[in-house]
C-alpha cells in the first residue's frame, strides 16, 4: 500500500515521536510519502540519521506550523496526480499538523485518514494536571483531579477561564479529528478508551500499535562486568516524572548502612533538573550517583546495554484508572537492550505491565520503600524474560500493524 504521511518529527531530527515513527515505518511493508520538518523546536537538538528504502522524505526547513501545514498540503495535492495513495497519515505531536488530515479529507471524502496519537490531544493529563501544579488555577486543578475526565471536559466548554479555554480548544479539534479520521492508531488500549468514552466509537476506530525496539540499531557491546551493580536512568526528570524518590532511597540506605552503598552505582543520563543535582551533593551521594548530562540515541543505548537494571518513571494521575495510561517509548528501547527494569509507576498501567512481564519490578511508594526494594534486587538480581520481549521487537510490532490496517482499509473499499 501507498500512504501519504504527515509527521512534524522525523529523523534526523530526534524525539521519541520521530523515532517511533521511523522503526515502525523501517519494518512496514507499505510504501510511505512522508512531508516532515527540519527544525529542533522541541527535539532533543541531536540528529539521528536514520534512513530505509520504503519511505521517501519530503523535509522542509519551517518554523511556522501554517507553512509547514501548506507546505505539506501542496505536495499531497502534486504527487496524488501520478500516485494512487491507499490511505493519509498524521502522526501526532505537535497536534497542528493534523490540520493536513482535514483538509485532504474534505476534497477527497473516500480517502482513509489514520490519525496517530502516541498521546492524548485534548485530554492530555500532563495539559490539565501538569501546568497547575504549584496551586494555580485551584479550582480547576481539583476538578481535574475528582471529577471523571469526560466531565471536566464538558465543563471546560462552558468556562471563561483562559486557561480553560484553550483547554475547550484542543478537546474540540480531538473531538473534530476523531470524528472525521477512519483510524485512530494508539500505544494502549487505556489510552484508546480514554480519548473516545465510547465503546462502540473505540471498537470502530481504534488501532492498538505498540511501541517496539528495533535490535539493528543497538551498537554492539563488547563483554563487560561492572564493579558495582548500576542502575540508569536515561531521559527526562521533572516535577511529575522525577528521580527525586530515588535519590532520597539512596540516602535511606546510607543512612541505615553506609557500606552498602559501595555496591551501588547510579547514572543518571538526559535532563536533569538542579535541585536534583543539588540534593546528591547535600546528601553526599557524589561517589554513588554520577550525573552524566545528554548523548545521542545511539550512545543511550549502549549505556542501556553496559547497565545491570534500567530505571522507568511514570507521572501518576489520581483521577485515571491505576494512574496512567501512558507507554513511553523509552521502555521498549529498555527492553531491546535486554536489561529488567525499576520502574516506579503503578505494576497494573500501561507502563507497569510490560515492565513486570518482562522481568522487571515497580514500586513508587515512599523513599523506605523503595530503599528495600533496591537492596533486594542488588542482592539477588533480576531476571530478564526475553521471551515476553519479543512481544515489543518491530518485526513482531511492524506485522500486525500491517496486517490489520491491511484488513481495515480493505473493509472501506
Amino acid at each position: 500500500m501507498k500512504i501519504f504521511v504527515v509527521s512534524w518529527f522525523y529523523p534526523p531530527v530526534t524525539t521519541s515521536e520521530a523515532l517511533v515513527t521511523y522503526k515502525l515505518f523501517a519494518s512496514s511493508r507499505n510504501e510511505y510519502y512522508l512531508c516532515s520538518a527540519l527544525n529542533n523546536k522541541w527535539s532533543y537538538n541531536s540528529e539521528t540519521k536514520l534512513e530505509c528504502k520504503n519511505v521517501h522524505q519530503f523535509a522542509f526547513k519551517v518554523d511556522d506550523f501554517e507553512e509547514f501545514n501548506k507546505l505539506c498540503y501542496e505536495k499531497y495535492l502534486e504527487l496524488s496526480k501520478t500516485i494512487q495513495f491507499d490511505a493519509i497519515m498524521t502522526r501526532s505531536m505537535p497536534p497542528e499538523p493534523q490540520e493536513v488530515g482535514i483538509q485532504i479529507k474534505k476534497i477527497n471524502k473516500n480517502i482513509p485518514w489514520i490519525v496517530s496519537l502516541a498521546d492524548p490531544i485534548g485530554n492530555n493529563p500532563y495539559e490539565t494536571i501538569y501546568p497547575l501544579i504549584n496551586n494555580k488555577h485551584r479550582l480547576i486543578r481539583n476538578a481535574y483531579s475528582n471529577f471523571p475526565q469526560f466531565t471536566v471536559n464538558n465543563l471546560t466548554k462552558l468556562s471563561k477561564n483562559p486557561y480553560t479555554k484553550k483547554l475547550s480548544k484542543l478537546n474540540k479539534f480531538q473531538e473534530k479529528i476523531v470524528n472525521m479520521c477512519d483510524i485512530v492508531i494508539v500505544p494502549t488500549k487505556e489510552q484508546g478508551q480514554y480519548i473516545f468514552h465510547n465503546d462502540k466509537k473505540f471498537n470502530e476506530k481504534c488501532l492498538v500499535v505498540p511501541h517496539s525496539y528495533d535490535l539493528s540499531l543497538y551498537p554492539k557491546v563488547k563483554n563487560f562486568k561492572n564493579d558495582k551493580f548500576t542502575f540508569a536512568f536515561i531521559g527526562h526528570s521533572d516535577k511529575l516524572r522525577s528521580i527525586e524518590k530515588f535519590i532520597k532511597a539512596l540516602k535511606v540506605i546510607k543512612d541505615i548502612n553506609p557500606d552498602y552503598l559501595s555496591k551501588i552505582h547510579l547514572r543518571l543520563i538526559g535532563n536533569i533538573p538542579s535541585e536534583i543535582k543539588n540534593m546528591i551533593y547535600v546528601f553526599f551521594l557524589q561517589d554513588v550517583v554520577s550525573v552524566e548530562g545528554t548523548v545521542n540515541y545511539f550512545e543511550s543505548l549502549k549505556i542501556m546495554q553496559e547497565s545491570d537494571c534500567l530505571i522507568h518513571i511514570d507521572a501518576e494521575f489520581p483521577n485515571l484508572k491505576n494512574n496512567s495510561i501512558f507507554f513511553a517509548a523509552k521502555i521498549v528501547d529498555y527492553l531491546g537492550a535486554k536489561k529488567p527494569i525499576f520502574g516506579m509507576t503503578n505494576p497494573k498501567c500501561p507502563a507497569g505491565r510490560i515492565i513486570t512481564s518482562t522481568g522487571g519490578v515497580c514500586c513508587n511508594k515512599q523513599p523506605i520503600d523503595l530503599a528495600k526494594e533496591i537492596i533486594k534486587i542488588v542482592d539477588k538480581g533480576l531476571q530478564f524474560n526475553e521471551d515476553a520481549a519479543k512481544l515489543y521487537d518491530v518485526k513482531v510490532v511492524s506485522k500486525l500493524y500491517d496486517d490489520e490496517l491491511e484488513r481495515r482499509l480493505h473493509e472501506k473499499k
